[in-house]
C-alpha cells in the first residue's frame, strides 16, 4: 500500500521527467476508437517533443511502432476499427524536464448507437521512475458502478508493465442497493509483458443479476500490476455491441493512504453544472478514509454518509461534504451520473470526480476535446467558496485545429455567460466557421486569471451523452 500525496500532484513533484506515456484499451470491432491528442507541450509550456505510438495485441505483442508528428497542426487524430483488441501507448519524450510523467490524451468510444469519452486514464512507468521507487503498482481501485442485467454487462480493463507479473489472485468486493456485500475471488494468469486484460464481474458470480436485484450496486477490485499505474478503464456496454460507456477507477482510500487538509476551512466542495434535459446523480464512493462524513446542498438537508456507496439526485448546485470525526482527507472520490429521462434504454455517461477544498492551488489554464460534430458543449462551473466570486472574470479560449497551426480565439466574460454565477454553458458552433464545424475532433483551451474554474466538454450522438473534465 502506498501513500497518495495530494501536495506532491498539486506541486508536480515527479521528479526529472523526459518521458510522459499513456495506454488505452482498443475494443474489437464494431466499436471505433478515436485516440484525440493536441500538441498541449507546445502550447502550454512551449517545449518540443517526439511521439511514438505503439499497437500491441492483447497478449502484450507488438504490432507496430510508429513516430507521430504535428507537422502543419496542433492535433491528431487516430482512429482504429480494430479485428481484435489491442492497445495503444503514446510515449511522448523530451529534451527538457516534461513535468508531468503522463500524458494528457482525451479516448473515444463510438457504437452504433452511443458515444463515450474519457482522459488518459493509466501508463507504463519509465525504468526511471521504478529505480526511484515513484511507483504504484498493488491496485486498490474503487469508483467501480456496476449496472449488470440481462443486457448490459460491466468490465473493467487493466494493463500490465514492461515485466510479466506472476499468478495471482484478485479480489472483488460488491455491494448491492441493499448493502449486502459479497467477497469474489478468483485466480488471474501470469500476465505477459504489456498485457491488456478485461475483467467482467460477470464471469467469476454467476448470480451477479440476481443479487443486483435490477438495481445498480458498486465494485472494488483489488489486483497487482509489474510496472505499471494501477488506474483502470471502467466501462458498460449492451450484448449487442450498440453501446458503451466507459469512465475511469480512483484508489480505493481505505487501502491507500492519502494525506489531510489541515485548514481553518474544514468543507470541500462539488459544484454540480446544468446540463439541460439530462438527468444528474451525484454519488460519493465507498474505499474513502474511515470517517464520518456528511453532505449538505440547497436541496439536500445536511446527512450522514453511508459507507457503501450512495447517491443523490442534483440540480445545479453546490454540494459541500464536511468529516466530523477529524481532518478532511484530500481526496473523496465522487462521481456525476448522468441519465437521459425521455430514453430509458440509453446507457448513462458517468464521470469520475473527486472534491475540491482549499489548499488546492488556482487552476488558470484548461484544455479539452470539442467536436461540432458530435454537439459539444463547454460546461463551467465556477467554486466561488474557495477562490470567491469570479464575477467579471475574462475567459480567454482558443480552438486549435488539425487541419492548420492556426488557432481561434474568443474572449468570454463570465458576467455575460453565467446566469447565476454557479455554472456556464457555451456553446461553440454559433461563433467558428464551416472549416472548423467540419472537423471531427479538435481542442480547446482556456485561460482565465480566475483559479476557481472547473471545466467539462460534453459530446453526444443520438440520445447517447459523455461527458469529462478538462486537463
Amino acid at each position: 500500500m502506498s501513500k497518495i500525496d495530494q501536495k506532491e500532484n498539486y506541486q508536480a513533484n515527479f521528479g526529472l521527467c523526459l518521458r510522459s506515456s499513456s495506454i488505452f484499451y482498443i475494443p474489437d470491432y464494431p466499436i471505433k476508437t478515436t485516440l484525440v491528442l493536441s500538441n498541449y507541450w507546445k502550447f502550454k509550456n512551449n517545449i518540443n517533443v517526439i511521439l511514438v505510438c505503439n499497437f500491441r495485441d492483447a497478449s502484450g505483442k507488438l504490432l507496430q511502432r510508429k513516430e507521430l508528428k504535428f507537422e502543419d497542426s496542433n492535433v491528431i487524430n487516430i482512429s482504429i476499427f480494430p479485428e481484435f483488441t489491442r492497445s495503444c501507448e503514446i510515449e511522448a519524450y523530451g529534451i527538457q524536464n516534461l513535468r508531468i510523467p503522463y500524458s494528457a490524451i482525451m479516448v473515444v468510444y463510438e457504437a452504433e448507437k452511443s458515444i463515450s469519452m474519457v482522459h488518459s486514464y493509466t501508463r507504463i512507468y519509465s525504468q526511471m521512475e521504478v529505480e526511484d521507487k515513484k511507483t504504484i503498482t498493488d491496485g486498490f481501485e474503487s469508483c467501480w458502478t456496476l449496472r449488470d442485467s440481462d443486457q448490459v454487462t460491466s468490465f473493467a480493463v487493466i494493463h500490465n508493465g514492461y515485466e510479466k507479473k506472476k499468478r495471482q489472485t484478485i479480489k472483488l468486493h460488491i455491494v448491492n442497493h441493499k448493502n449486502v456485500k459479497k467477497e469474489i475471488e478468483f485466480e488471474l494468469k501470469e500476465l505477459n509483458p504489456f498485457e491488456t486484460k478485461v475483467i467482467r464481474p460477470k464471469d467469476y458470480f454467476a448470480d451477479l443479476i440476481e443479487f443486483l436485484d435490477n438495481q445498480y450496486g458498486s465494485c472494488q477490485i483489488y489486483f497487482s500490476l509489474k510496472h505499471s499505474f494501477t488506474r483502470a478503464l471502467l466501462g458498460w456496454e449492451t450484448l449487442d455491441k450498440k453501446q458503451i460507456q466507459v469512465t475511469h477507477s480512483n484508489f480505493d482510500y481505505s487501502m491507500h493512504e492519502t494525506d489531510l487538509i489541515d485548514s481553518t476551512y474544514r468543507k470541500a466542495h462539488m459544484i454540480v453544472p446544468a446540463i439541460p434535459d439530462k438527468m444528474i446523480f451525484s454519488g460519493i464512493y465507498a474505499g474513502r478514509s474511515p470517517g464520518v462524513y456528511s453532505i449538505k446542498s440547497e436541496s439536500i438537508p445536511k446527512q450522514i454518509v453511508p459507507d457503501s456507496f450512495v447517491k443523490f439526485e442534483t440540480k445545479e448546485e453546490d454540494l459541500s461534504i464536511e468529516r466530523s470525526d477529524g481532518l478532511l482527507p484530500s481526496r473523496i472520490v465522487t462521481c456525476m451520473q448522468i441519465f437521459d429521462p425521455q430514453h430509458s434504454e440509453v446507457l448513462p455517461c458517468e464521470c469520475s470526480l473527486g472534491v475540491i477544498h482549499n489548499l488546492r492551488p488556482p487552476k488558470r489554464f484548461h484544455w479539452s476535446v470539442w467536436s461540432a460534430k458530435f454537439q459539444s458543449k463547454i460546461i463551467i462551473t465556477a467554486i466561488s467558496k474557495i477562490y470567491g466570486d469570479p464575477k467579471n472574470s475574462n475567459l480567454c479560449l482558443r480552438v486549435y485545429s488539425s487541419q492548420n497551426e492556426d488557432y481561434t480565439e474568443f474572449n468570454f466574460n463570465w458576467n455575460q455567460i453565467s446566469n447565476n454565477n454557479l455554472s456556464a454553458n457555451l456553446d461553440l458552433s454559433h461563433h467558428l466557421d464551416s472549416s472548423q464545424i467540419n472537423e471531427e475532433f479538435t481542442y480547446i483551451s482556456i485561460f482565465s486569471s480566475y483559479g476557481g474554474f472547473l471545466i467539462y466538454t460534453t459530446v453526444q450522438k443520438h440520445n447517447s451523452f459523455s461527458l469529462e473534465h478538462t486537463f
